[in-house]
Parts: C-alpha cells; sequence; structure tokens
C-alpha cells in the first residue's frame, strides 16, 4: 500500500504533493522511493509556504537523515539546489562532527558536499576541526587511512583555496611515507603528488618570464657598459693592427 501511495505521490503536481507529505517529510526521506518525492517537492514545489515547511522538516532532522542510508541524498540535495539560508544551516548543524561523519558510509557524501557547495570561511572551519589532534594520532592521520574520510580528505585538497590546501599538505607530508604501504592511503599520496607536481608546473611558469626578462636586462646592461666604458685596450691592439697591415706596401712580383 505505502509502494502505491509512494507511486501516485511522484505522478502528481507539486503542489498537491507538498500537502500530502506534511508531517511524513523525514520518513519519506528516508524511504528508497520517498527520498525521490521530497527531492521533487523542493525542486519543483511552488506554494513557497509548503515548500518552507518541507526544507524546515529536514533541517530539524538534518543529523538523522545526513547518516541516512537514503536520507543522506535529501541532504545532499538541499546542500546543491537549496537557498544559502538552508545550506548555511546544514553545515552549522553538522560543524564539530566533520572527523566522525566523515568515517561515515552515507554521511561522507554530505561533507563531501558541504566541503564543495559552502563558503571559504566554512571550508577554513572543517580544515581547523580536521587539523586539531586527538589522543594517538592525529584526526587528519585517521582520515587519510579510512576506506570512507579519505575521500573527504581528497575533496579538501581540490576546493580549498591555496592557503588552507597548504595547511593540510603540509601536515601530510609528515606522515606521506606511512601513507604509501596503507590502501587507502595511497588515494591521498597519488592526489598529493599530483598537485606537487601541478605547484612545480606552475611555478617554472611564472619564472621563466621573469628569467627571460632578466636576462635581456642583463645583455641591455652589457650593452650600455661597453658604449660607455670605449674601446678595450684589446679591441685598440686589433684596430692598431688592421690599420698597420693597410700601410704595409703590396709585394712585387
Amino acid at each position: 500500500m505505502l509502494l502505491i501511495r509512494l507511486h501516485w505521490l511522484h505522478d502528481s503536481s507539486p503542489g498537491l504533493l507538498s500537502q500530502d507529505i506534511k508531517g511524513n517529510v523525514v520518513s519519506l526521506s528516508t524511504h528508497p522511493y520517498g527520498c525521490r518525492v521530497v527531492q521533487r517537492v523542493l525542486e519543483h514545489c511552488t506554494i513557497n509556504d509548503a515548500k518552507e515547511h518541507v526544507r524546515n522538516d529536514i533541517l530539524r532532522s538534518t543529523a538523522l537523515l545526513a547518516t541516512d542510508q537514503y536520507g543522506n541524498y535529501v541532504i545532499q540535495h538541499m546542500l546543491e539546489h537549496g537557498p544559502a539560508s538552508a545550506r548555511q544551516e546544514i553545515i552549522e548543524k553538522l560543524h564539530g562532527q566533520v572527523v566522525r561523519l566523515s568515517q561515515h558510509k552515507f554521511a561522507s557524501n554530505v561533507i563531501e558536499k558541504c566541503l564543495q557547495y559552502g563558503d571559504s570561511n566554512s571550508r577554513l572551519a572543517s580544515v581547523q576541526e580536521v587539523l586539531g589532534s586527538s589522543d594517538g594520532e592525529s584526526a587528519l592521520q585517521v582520515m587519510t587511512k579510512d576506506q570512507y574520510a579519505n575521500y573527504v580528505v581528497q575533496k579538501m585538497l581540490e576546493v580549498c583555496d591555496d592557503s588552507q590546501r597548504q595547511l593540510l599538505m603540509t601536515r601530510i607530508t609528515i606522515f606521506l611515507n606511512q601513507l604509501k604501504k596503507l590502501t587507502y592511503g595511497k588515494h591521498i599520496v597519488a592526489r598529493v603528488e599530483k598537485l606537487l607536481v601541478a605547484g612545480n608546473a606552475a611555478a617554472a611558469v611564472q619564472q621563466a618570464p621573469q628569467a627571460a626578462v632578466a636576462k635581456k636586462a642583463s645583455a641591455s646592461d652589457e650593452a650600455a657598459r661597453l658604449l660607455q666604458s670605449g674601446p678595450t685596450e684589446e679591441d685598440s691592439s686589433s684596430t692598431a693592427a688592421a690599420a698597420a697591415s693597410f700601410d704595409q706596401p703590396a709585394p712585387t712580383s
């Protein structure tokens, strides 16, 4: 009966659909078909009050849905397509749980979306949380070796700005050799090495024009010096020898 009802909802207009699911947003969001219905409402519903009601129900259950097999897709949808205010609220609700959720099969996908669609300040907060130490290994080190969290670290390296990326890479290089021996750590090693190569290439491109300008300036300086100093003693001797050769009488036959 539930499946029949859900199929009816999926084929209904977004307006009727949104009215029908009030009070059932969370339960629908955790259902394999229901989660698609909720996403459709968020995309196409034209009744603002109803849409806002659905959105608020989702926001109140952010942590629960983020760790759910199907609910995580609803949260990801909100992060990608929702208004900036809803996106920021989700990120704030998950703040302080980044390390733990990154090691979760479903929530790790949500954390990746938070990094991808959050602003620079929220990314910095996540980086600082990850760089914080725990007992024994650092949180970052734990994440680089985890089957799910290593993808979150890779996403950080991909979307963070240069200063945030440098913070991460500086810390990762400390235990980079250890990661080379680990199945999931190898993913991080490959990403870091790729970034290092790209960074070196970019530096070389930037330095090439500077080197050319410096070489040209050096040549100009040398030419100016020669003009100012006049002919050298060697040049004078060569000139005198050439003149003397013209003064010699031509040999007679």
